[in-house]
């Protein structure tokens, strides 16, 4: 059973967001949710396959409309438009720095590229072939 697939795992996190208006830990959320795979459905999961799961309830909880954000202190509904605003933003800041790196990722040379180079040249071949 995926999270996707699974309404349960989606409706019981976001009734176990509507409990507190304080973030909740995501190592929490997990375990919460494997006690109650195993109470409320039938469902032996571990630690791991439990968290695996929250990740899918937690996407599937988004494309419903459900506000679920993380501000880095555990998730939470955001309840105010600046809430949603501030969780926006943080999104937007890690997408710049994830470009930045995969920019830096594809300019970047690597030390032994250099030195293959090198040496296919001196001995007249073409890098990368059967020179």
């Amino acid at each position: 059973m995926r999270g996707a697939e699974c309404p349960e795992a989606a409706g019981w996190l976001v009734e176990r967001l509507r409990l507190t208006s304080r973030p909740v830990k995501r190592d929490r959320l997990a375990e919460e949710l494997r006690q109650r795979a195993a109470e409320a459905w039938g469902h032996n999961w571990t630690l791991s396959t439990a968290a695996r799961r929250l990740r899918e309830a937690i996407k599937a909880a988004r494309r419903q409309g459900w506000p679920i954000v993380s501000l880095g202190r555990g998730f939470q509904l955001a309840r105010t438009q600046a809430d949603r605003h501030k969780a926006a933003e943080r999104l937007r800041d890690m997408a710049r720095d994830l470009m930045a790196e995969a920019s830096h990722l594809e300019a970047a040379s690597v030390p032994g590229d250099q030195v293959q180079r090198a040496l296919f040249t001196e001995a007249g071949g073409e890098p990368g072939g059967r020179g």
